[in-house]
Formats: C-alpha cells, structure tokens, sequence
C-alpha cells in the first residue's frame, strides 16, 4: 500500500516528513514536534519507496552523501515546504541556487534549532 505524506489518514494532522539517514536529527525532530504535527523518520532509501512522494507538505531533509544529494534532487519540487541541512561539507555547492529551500545550520545548538525551525512551521 503506498502511503499519501501531506496528512495522516487517521486524524488528519499535518505532516513532517524527515528523512535522515544517520537517524540522529530524525530523533531530535520527532521528540520536539512530535505533539503538533505527524512525524514521519524515514532512515533509508529503500523506506521511501513505501510512500507516495508526489505531494509533499512539509520535507525535512538531510543530505549526508551523494546518493541522499540525488534523492532529494528528485524529491524537494513536490514539497509545499523544505528544510535542508547538509551534513557532508562538500555537497553544499549543489544547492546554493535553489531559493524555494529554508537552510538548515546542522550545527545550530537544539534549542536554537527547535525554534528556528518552528517559527518557519508557523509562518508558511
């Protein structure tokens, strides 16, 4: 069965789709949005086949390698709303130019980033 991202079927809450390979940022974002919105971690590429990718509420995405980079190159132009962080340094170059993506400073202290990222949720 292929799952739709933007709401849940059961209660019709938004959405937060994370996808993270090293599962770390993944943990933190459904721990601190858990309450408000349906936190959906997705750790490999093989798991987002499982899902419906062509009407995306809110992305949040983490590119740790080359094959993450191409991913979310397919991925991020059916999303309403995305996050980026990029973990792997040299990576960053192929992104600068897409201005519809929110940055995300992996490196930020987690209160910082908790509220860097709500107040974005809140205002789009």
């Amino acid at each position: 069965m292929i799952k739709n991202f933007y709401t849940s079927e059961m209660n019709k809450v938004p959405q937060i789709i994370v996808y993270d390979t090293s599962r770390g940022f993944s943990r933190f974002i459904k721990s601190k949005f858990d309450e408000q919105f349906d936190v959906i971690n997705i750790c490999s590429p093989q798991e987002i086949k499982k899902y419906k990718t062509d009407d995306l509420g809110v992305l949040l995405f983490i590119v740790n390698d080359g094959v993450d980079a191409i991913l979310f190159s397919n991925m991020f132009y059916n999303a309403k709303h995305v996050f980026l962080g990029i973990a792997a340094k040299h990576l960053e170059d192929r992104f600068v130019n897409y201005n519809n993506i929110i940055p995300v400073d992996l490196n930020m202290p987690k209160k910082e980033l908790f509220e860097y990222i709500n107040h974005h949720l809140q205002t789009t």
